[in-house]
């Protein structure tokens, strides 16, 4: 490093005193008293209190970038403090401050001698309905009998004549309608090798067959209804495929839902169109299953379905009707 002396006049003692110039630096220093000043005149300040103003500087300068770094970790944490819970809570997996929240409500377990003693029961009934030798044997034991008795003494003629007979699968399920109807659904074989329902309701005067879904007849039989083909909306209770039939006045997919509508033993058939404008119908039947290419060796057994469907005269065909209305899937009705 190159030095200068020359005379200054300090502006720290005072006095003209020779003055070394620092020239890689730009800084005057007084040989005098030692002080230090830049060119450009402005307060000098002593070597002791410039390094420690430096060293100020410096400490401010780190204390600033860790303030910041201090800032940037903590909101990182808490960043990945949200995604974690928001995890946690997608998983079920709360801390006890969110548990009560999100654990599901539990439920006391079923008692298991009830459950064997109510299956009993019903098992005990079916086998006794079945093996009813006329109709009035089967009515105090069938569920609104007195609304039932004229179309069962109908319907049991020489075509389906009693007793049922057949017997009891080990199929066996329960299930609570909306409108707080216990059921029990078990299925039987008749003689003729067909797989049929048998609904078993509780009601205030004890356990009771439902014999609309065990015959499939709602204001008339299937078979009926394809004789007299009404043209007001009538009462079926069928099974239901989703098949791709369109054709004549129902030949338009984009309006039309075409499903495949049978009785019981499928002895009867016909299709049905359901106007995809009815919004409410159109949920209820998206969940029919799509006919099979071989119904026998799928194993797969069609859903039933309770309609109100009619014939048109605009619209004639001997198989295609018109379904006003899907009442409910399944064939009980409150």
């Amino acid at each position: 490093m190159q030095t200068a002396l020359s005379t200054f006049q300090c502006p720290q003692c005072g006095k003209t005193s020779p003055l070394k110039i620092i020239n890689s630096s730009g800084r005057r220093q007084c040989l005098r008293c030692g002080v230090e000043s830049h060119e450009t005149g402005g307060k000098p300040s002593s070597p002791r209190r410039f390094r420690s103003i430096v060293r100020s500087s410096r400490h401010l300068v780190q204390g600033k970038k860790a303030e910041r770094s201090d800032g940037i970790v903590k909101a990182l944490a808490i960043a990945f403090s949200f995604a974690g819970l928001c995890l946690l809570l997608k998983l079920g997996l709360t801390s006890s401050l969110t548990s009560a929240q999100a654990s599901p409500v539990a439920k006391p377990a079923a008692n298991p001698g009830f459950q064997m003693a109510w299956r009993e029961q019903v098992r005990t009934l079916a086998t006794r309905y079945l093996a009813a030798p006329d109709v009035a044997a089967l009515l105090p034991m069938t569920r609104r009998a007195e609304q039932q008795a004229d179309k069962m003494q109908k319907y049991h003629g020489p075509a389906h004549p009693l007793p049922l007979g057949g017997h009891l699968t080990d199929t066996f399920m329960t299930s609570e309608t909306e409108s707080g109807d216990t059921l029990a659904m078990l299925v039987f074989e008749d003689d003729a090798g067909h797989q049929r329902p048998l609904v078993v309701a509780r009601t205030p005067e004890g356990l009771k067959i439902d014999w609309p879904s065990l015959s499939g007849f709602g204001d008339m039989t299937l078979e009926e209804f394809c004789e007299k083909r009404p043209e007001v909306p009538t009462l079926l209770h069928v099974s239901a495929w989703r098949v791709n039939y369109f054709s004549f006045a129902y030949s338009d997919e984009q309006n039309f839902l075409c499903l495949r509508l049978s009785d019981a033993g499928d002895a009867h058939s016909l299709y049905g169109y359901l106007p995809r404008s009815q919004t409410e119908d159109m949920q209820k039947a998206a969940g029919l299953l799509i006919l099979p290419r071989d119904p026998a060796l799928s194993g797969i057994l069609p859903q039933g379905i309770t309609v109100q469907a009619r014939f048109s005269k605009e619209k004639s065909s001997n198989d295609q009707v018109e379904i006003a209305r899907i009442i409910c899937l399944g064939w009980f009705l409150p």
